[in-house]
């Protein structure tokens, strides 16, 4: 299976996955795909995954998309992606291995980037978002 996923919304699943999130579950507010595209990527079956900075698969079914914009979204999510895209040299829609986007955020993701994605979080909040983020890309990883 194929994915088109904000970085934003990568990070959110992977971060969770390493606070030990197994499975998770229709949100029936929102009404998205963030439980289905989740579920799809830690139980590994994504082959390939592409980014974007607007609509992404898990937006399209939401109450909150309008236009392909969502009517939510805060500086804080933007600035995740763009920083993301950055440090990681990403190019808008091209469609990627996900296992080499796994290794790639091994190798890159650090304090530095943590900090500059979640700036208005603590120094212990950030730790923590570190933690589990490396918690998660190992679990991913060992089910290879």
């Amino acid at each position: 299976m194929n994915i088109k996923i904000t970085p934003y919304h990568l990070f959110c699943i992977i971060k969770k996955y390493g606070e030990n999130i197994e499975l998770f579950h229709p949100d029936l507010k929102k009404q998205n795909d963030y439980y289905f595209v989740a579920n799809s990527i830690i139980y590994r079956d994504i082959k390939f995954i592409a980014f974007t900075i607007s609509e992404d698969d898990i937006c399209k079914p939401c109450v909150y998309n309008e236009d392909n914009l969502c009517k939510v979204r805060d500086e804080s999510y933007k600035n995740i992606n763009k920083i993301i895209f950055d440090k990681l040299e990403l190019v808008e829609n091209n469609f990627y291995d996900f296992n080499y986007i796994i290794q790639l955020l091994q190798r890159k993701i650090n304090f530095k980037m943590i900090n500059e994605c979640y700036y208005s979080c603590s120094i212990n909040e950030k730790r923590k978002i570190l933690r589990n983020m490396e918690n998660g890309l190992n679990k991913l990883m060992n089910k290879q």
